[in-house]
């Protein structure tokens, strides 16, 4: 009985470490070149590809997460919808302004005017029903009319001010002032501009993305 009873618990941590192992695999597969070793700001190559991993700064503007009012950089929420047992990606929504990323060494500045390709841990969640909130009712006012015996929830992620980030791209030295004398980007001290490199400016706060 105490055998059996030991091999069963065996197996479950087993299965569970499998678990954790295939979860691991596949952030890391979704990371993409995120999985490489950082380079410090101040050894940056101009033209080259790179992955830097810092803390964020709000740029000039800023944008509001629509559910939680967050003063945020870049924000996603992915809506899904349940009919009878199973939740289904309905709707997707994103946004994102400039933003800054220092790591000790320096300070880089991030358009987001290109193609991106952002991945973002959640924040919170909501639900839609008695409870929800007025946000969340206007953000999904228009389904929940399309489909008022459905049930919503919403997942939002958001890059906020001291946020850990990582980045890959290609970054580009740009002039310290202007023929007219003044800084890009208005007066912040930075040096480089990320640009797209693997089609994409790669930004992610995810732990596999971040190690």
């Amino acid at each position: 009985m105490l055998a059996s009873a030991a091999a069963l618990f065996a197996a479950l941590w087993i299965l569970l470490g499998l678990s954790i192992l295939a979860s691991d695999m596949r952030a890391h597969r979704r990371a993409g070149p995120l999985v490489r070793r950082p380079t410090r700001i101040a050894d940056l190559v101009d033209g080259t590809p790179a992955k830097l991993v810092g803390r964020l700064h709000l740029g000039d503007e800023t944008l509001r997460a629509p559910l939680s009012g967050r003063e945020c950089a870049a924000y996603e929420v992915r809506v899904d919808r349940r009919r009878r047992l199973r939740w289904r990606e309905c709707e997707r929504r994103r946004g994102q302004s400039g933003f800054y990323v220092d790591d000790g060494s320096g300070e880089v500045f991030v358009p987001v005017d290109g193609p991106l390709r952002l991945q973002l841990e959640v924040d919170s969640r909501y639900w839609s029903g008695k409870r929800a909130t007025r946000a969340l009712a206007r953000f999904i006012g228009v389904l929940a009319k399309a489909d008022p015996k459905a049930r919503f929830r919403c997942d939002e992620a958001t890059l906020g001010e001291g946020a850990k980030v990582a980045i890959y791209g290609s970054f580009r030295r740009q002039p310290a002032r202007h023929e007219n004398g003044e800084r890009p980007y208005r007066e912040r001290a930075f040096e480089f501009v990320a640009e797209p490199a693997d089609g994409a400016i790669h930004i992610s706060d995810a732990r596999a993305a971040l190690g």
